[in-house]
This record gives structure tokens, sequence and C-alpha cells, in this order.
């Protein structure tokens, strides 16, 4: 997640050898969908899964101490499905021909 959304310069990727770091260059690349289906799948599945514990009788407190804060989450989910939507368009645009993050 953060290799995605740390992409300073045009061969950063490169230097790293971490794909993630990479520019933007197409709406089609493999990150948007990464960012869609794993890593937002991951956190959903995180928070699913330390709410269940509820049943194993674990408290609330204890239940906060095992995932990211509500606001945190919520802040991540809007960060990432801004971007999703705003990468993309970005791209389309007439002369755009990558985008560092």
């Amino acid at each position: 997640f953060f290799d995605a959304f740390n992409v300073r310069s045009l061969s950063e990727g490169k230097k790293t050898r971490k794909p993630m770091r990479d520019p933007y260059r197409s709406a089609k690349d493999w990150r948007f969908a990464w960012l869609q289906n794993t890593f937002l799948g991951y956190l959903k599945e995180w928070e699913d899964e330390v709410t269940a514990m509820e049943k194993e009788g674990y408290k609330a407190s204890e239940r906060a101490k095992m995932k990211l804060s509500e606001e945190t989450i919520t802040g991540i989910q809007m960060t990432v499905a801004s971007f999703l939507e705003l990468g993309p368009i970005l791209l389309a645009e007439k002369g755009v021909q990558f985008f560092l993050t």
C-alpha cells in the first residue's frame, strides 16, 4: 500500500526494484486492481475477523487493540477510493503520459 502511494520519481521503481513504485502510466495499471481487490479486501477481512472475535468472548476494548482505529480505516478507504476513481480519469486526459503519487 505505502509503495503504491509513494511514487516520487520516474526511475524510483527501477532503482529500488519495486514495481509498485513505478509511475502510473495507464488506466489499466495492475495496481488499481490490486488496491481495489487485494488491499481493500484485506482491510475488510481483517476488520471482519476482529469483529467475529466477539463470539469468542473478547471485549470491545481488546478487539479495538487488534485492528486499526475506525478513523484510520475510514481515512485509508476514502483515500484509496478517491485515488481509484481519479487516477484513471487523470490518465485519460490529453497529454498526460504518467503521474506520480
